[in-house]
């Protein structure tokens, strides 16, 4: 096996780790929300999140 493939080789794997340790972080802290966060504090931060998402298309509407 060549060095270049080996490196290759290290490199997938090291990305592989990467991406199911994210997930891993990402998921602990989906649970820890679905646990912690009060369902009130969750609704009231879709909401912000909707707004905030609406708000430009408002904004654009305004000036049109």
């Amino acid at each position: 096996m060549s060095y270049r493939l080996v490196v290759v080789a290290m490199t997938r794997v090291d990305w592989a780790l990467s991406v199911a340790t994210g997930a891993a972080v990402v998921g602990a802290a989906g649970v820890a929300d679905g646990v912690l966060v009060h369902p009130a504090m969750r609704a009231d931060t879709n909401r912000t999140a909707m707004i905030s998402a609406i708000d430009p298309i408002y904004t654009l509407f305004l000036i049109i």
